[in-house]
C-alpha cells in the first residue's frame, strides 16, 4: 500500500481558510443511487430497501487533501449497507422520526479504515422536501457519531456529516447539500466533549471526465464556493457563448498554471481575459533575455532584473483580467520539491480547482499524474518539441505539440506518453539527477558531463507554437468547466506543426485513447488524499536557480 508524501503539513480545519468537499463522478452516481433509489432504474446492491424509507443514507469511508490554504475531503469509498442497517425511528414523544444508522453497520465501515490508515469516516443522508440545513438532531447525533471515532481509531482521522436536499428551497435549480467537517482542537485527550464542527464546505466539486461545482448551504462566492459573477460587458461575447450561467462556473474556479514560460505566460493572459475569478502561479525560474522571444507580457527591464516568471505573469494576468473581482498569487517554487521546505508549491497546487501544466519535464508530469487522481485535481497538459531536419532545413515531420488531460475519467499522462521513468539519458530518472549527472540527446544539460551545462543549447522553440498549444489547452478547459462540448474531453491531441494536421493519439487497435492501458494502477489511487505517495524529491534545477539569484528571491515564496 502507498504511503502518506512526507511533511504533509499538520493543518486541522479550523486552521484552514477554505474547506472543499469532493468526489470522482463515479461515487456521485454511485452515491445518487443510495440517496435517491427511485429515480434509477438499477440500484447498487443493498440500496432497493433504502427507497420505502422517507430519509436515505450510507456511509463512506473519506480521506483528506491537505493544501496551503483549503482542505478538501474526499469520498474515497461507499461502504454498502446491508437490508435494514440503514432504518427510521420514532423520537421518544411520537412527533418526530429520525435515520439511524445501525451499530453493527457503523462499526463495519468503522472496521474498513484499517484498509486505509489515516482515513475515517463520512456520514450522508438526505432532506426530502426541505433544504440541506441540518436540524438540532442532526448536529446532536453527528457529534455523538464521530466521538465513538474518535475513541476508536483516534481523533486525528478526517470526519463529515453530508446533508444532500432532494427539493431544496426557492431558487435552487439543482440538489443542494450541507457538508460539516467535524475534529478536535486537543492532541492528547480527544474527548467527546471536545469534538465540534470545525468547517462547512463551501462548495462540491465533482470530478470526472467534466468538473462540475455543487452549491452549498454555506453560499460562498468565487472559488470558495460553486460560483462567481459576470461582468455583462467585458465579457459580453463570452456570455454570448454560454450564457450568464457559464460564465459563472467559469468565475467559480481557480485554476493554477505550472510553468510561466513561454506557453504559461500565453496561459496567464487567456486565463484572465477568460472571467475566471482567482489564479495562482508557479513557476521558481526567473526571466532572462533568451526568453524574450517567447515569454509572453515579459520585457528586456525584467530580463535585465531577472524577474521571476510567476511574478511576471501574475502581473500580465491582473493587467489583462476581465473580471473586476480576479485576484493571483505567485508562487516562487517547484511542485516536485519536498514539502519539507520553503520552496515547495505543491501545497498552492492543491489550493486549486484545476491545474494548467506548462512545465516541460517528465517529473513534473509525472507528479501532476500522481495529483490528479488521489487529490481529485483534474490536470491538463500541454508541451511541444520540435525537431530540426537538417537535410530539409526545415521542420521534421516527427514535431509535435501534444495536449492532454489526466483525472478521473480520463486516461493518465503516463498511458498517453506524456512522462515516462526511463534512464539516466531521459524520463524522470534524468530529471531528478543533479544537474552535472545528466546524459542525454537534447536540452539544457545535453552531452554535458561536467560543469552546470549553462552553455549547453537549448531546445528550439518559438511563440507561435506556444500559441496553438495554450490555445487548444484552454479550448479543453472550457469543455471540462462549461461542457461546450462532449468531443474534447477525453484524449490526446496531436499537433504536427510541419503539416499543419491535428489528430487524437490512438491505440494499438487503432481506436481514439480514452482509457489507461490494461494493469496501470492509476485507477487505485483515486481519492485517497494525503494518503497517496507522491513523488517529490530535491528539484535540483529550482535550488540552481534559488541560490544562484538568492538577491531575487529574498521574499516569501508565497505572494
Amino acid at each position: 500500500m502507498p504511503s502518506p508524501s512526507p511533511a504533509i503539513p499538520d493543518q486541522s480545519l479550523s486552521d484552514a481558510s477554505e474547506y472543499h468537499f469532493a468526489l470522482s463522478e463515479e461515487k456521485h452516481n454511485c452515491l445518487q443511487r443510495y440517496l435517491f433509489p427511485s429515480q434509477f432504474e438499477t440500484t447498487p446492491k443493498g440500496a432497493s430497501y433504502l427507497e420505502e424509507l422517507s430519509e436515505r443514507g450510507v456511509i463512506g469511508i473519506l480521506t483528506q487533501s491537505t493544501g496551503s490554504d483549503r482542505i478538501t475531503h474526499l469520498l474515497h469509498s461507499i461502504v454498502e449497507p446491508e437490508s435494514d442497517e440503514v432504518y427510521i425511528e420514532e423520537s421518544d414523544d411520537g412527533w418526530s422520526k429520525y435515520l439511524h444508522f445501525s451499530a453493527g453497520y457503523r462499526a463495519r465501515a468503522t472496521e474498513r479504515l484499517e484498509e486505509l490508515p489515516g482515513a475515517g469516516l463520512v456520514y450522508f443522508h438526505t432532506h426530502p422536501g426541505r433544504s440541506a440545513y441540518p436540524s438540532k438532531a442532526d448536529l446532536q447525533t453527528a457529534q455523538t457519531r464521530f466521538a465513538d471515532l474518535a475513541r476508536n481509531v483516534g481523533h486525528d482521522v478526517p470526519m463529515a456529516a453530508a446533508i444532500v436536499a432532494e427539493q431544496p428551497r426557492h431558487g435552487v435549480e439543482t440538489r443542494e447539500w450541507s457538508v460539516r467537517g467535524y475534529g478536535t482542537d486537543n492532541d492528547d485527550d480527544p474527548r467527546p466533549s471536545e469534538l465540534s464542527l470545525q468547517a462547512q464546505a463551501g462548495a462540491v466539486r465533482v470530478v470526472g471526465s467534466r468538473l462540475r461545482k455543487l452549491a452549498t448551504t454555506q453560499r460562498a462566492s468565487g472559488p470558495a464556493g460553486a460560483g462567481g459573477s459576470s461582468d455583462l460587458v467585458t465579457q459580453d461575447s463570452t456570455l454570448e457563448l454560454w450564457g450568464e450561467r457559464g460564465q459563472q462556473q467559469l468565475a467559480g474556479i481557480r485554476v493554477g498554471v505550472i510553468g510561466c514560460g513561454g506557453v504559461g505566460s500565453l496561459l496567464a493572459e487567456q486565463v484572465a481575459r477568460l472571467g475566471v475569478d482567482e489564479a495562482v502561479f508557479i513557476d521558481f525560474d526567473s526571466v532572462k533575455p533568451a526568453n524574450l522571444n517567447r515569454a509572453y507580457g515579459a520585457t528586456r527591464d525584467d530580463a535585465r532584473k531577472q524577474r521571476p516568471k510567476a511574478k511576471v505573469a501574475r502581473r500580465v494576468a491582473e493587467r489583462s483580467a476581465s473580471s473586476d473581482s480576479f485576484s493571483a498569487r505567485a508562487v516562487i517554487g517547484s511542485v516536485v520539491e519536498d514539502r519539507t521546505t520553503d520552496c515547495a508549491a505543491l501545497g498552492a497546487a492543491l489550493d486549486c480547482d484545476i491545474l494548467l501544466n506548462a512545465a516541460d519535464t517528465h517529473w513534473v508530469r509525472k507528479v501532476l499524474d500522481e495529483v490528479a487522481y488521489a487529490h481529485l485535481i483534474p490536470v491538463l497538459d500541454g508541451g511541444t518539441e520540435l525537431i530540426v531536419d537538417e537535410d530539409a532545413d526545415g521542420l521534421a515531420h516527427s514535431s509535435a505539440s501534444e495536449i492532454a488531460a489526466a483525472g478521473p475519467g480520463h486516461p493518465c499522462l503516463n498511458c498517453t506518453g506524456a512522462w515516462i521513468d526511463g534512464d539516466r539519458k531521459e524520463g524522470v530518472v534524468r530529471d531528478r539527477k543533479p544537474p552535472n549527472e545528466r546524459i542525454g540527446p537534447g536540452g539544457l544539460y545535453a552531452d554535458v558531463r561536467d560543469g552546470d551545462g549553462e552553455d549547453a543549447p537549448r531546445d528550439p522553440s518559438i511563440v507561435t507554437t506556444n500559441g496553438v498549444v495554450a490555445s487548444v489547452m484552454m479550448e479543453r478547459l472550457h469543455a471540462i468547466v462549461v461542457g461546450t462540448t462532449d468531443e474534447t474531453l477525453v484524449g490526446k491531441q496531436v499537433y504536427r506543426p510541419a503539416s499543419g494536421a491535428m489528430n487524437w493519439s490512438k491505440d494499438n487497435s487503432g481506436n481514439r485513447t480514452t482509457t489507461c492501458r490494461d494493469g496501470c494502477a492509476r485507477a487505485q489511487t483515486e481519492a485517497m488524499g494525503n494518503q497517496a505517495e507522491v513523488s517529490t524529491g530535491h528539484d535540483y534545477d529550482m535550488r540552481k536557480e534559488v541560490d544562484e539569484f538568492e538577491d531575487i528571491y529574498d521574499t516569501t515564496p508565497f505572494e
